[in-house]
């Protein structure tokens, strides 16, 4: 006869045998059944938002398996694409919050995944591309600094300006100028 254990343990199993006139014998053996646990994943990654394109690391070598050996890697990157591999490094194009899987597969065969969400922007902060004083000295004061600035935004949004003049005032237009 043949008998399926379904859950770990140590279990003995009995055999009697009797003859036609009532007399008996035991014997036992002993039956060790150790279930194979899954392993655990672990993300390292960075950064996890950013500007596209937004180059990630990631790192899965943080991953255990307490009664065995980690055979594989897989990531899902969240945008249709994959890869495998203990590290593993992708660049996100497109905006979005896109969720990272790993799965990692013992040598049993069990799995254990996590995740981590990438925050992606496709377009990057404005860009200061001049900002200049002039004149930046005087010797004599009261002494007038005129103040100029051109900046540009990648998806074409109306930016609006702040000017701390270290002298504790402050402006939100440009250009302007400022007497010392």
């Amino acid at each position: 006869i043949s008998h399926s254990y379904q859950d770990s343990g140590i279990y003995t199993a009995t055999l009697t045998v009797t003859d036609g006139h009532g007399a008996t014998d035991s014997a036992g053996v002993e039956i060790s059944v150790t279930a194979n646990s899954a392993p655990v994943a672990v993300i390292d990654a960075a950064p996890l938002s950013g500007y596209a394109p937004l180059t990630v690391i990631l790192n899965a070598s943080g991953s255990d398996d307490n009664d065995g050996s980690i055979v594989s890697y897989n990531w899902d990157f969240g945008d249709n694409s994959s890869q495998v591999g203990v590290a593993a490094e992708h660049i996100y194009n497109i905006s979005g919050n896109h969720i990272v899987t790993l799965t990692v597969t013992d040598n049993g065969g069990a799995t254990g995944t996590a995740t981590v969400t990438v925050q992606v922007t496709t377009n990057g902060p404005p860009e200061i591309l001049d900002f200049s004083a002039n004149p930046t000295e005087f010797d004599n004061p009261p002494g007038k600094v005129t103040f100029t600035c051109s900046a540009v935004d990648n998806d074409n949004d109306n930016l609006s300006y702040s000017l701390d003049f270290g002298d504790g005032k402050l402006t939100t237009s440009l250009p302007v100028s400022h007497n010392y």
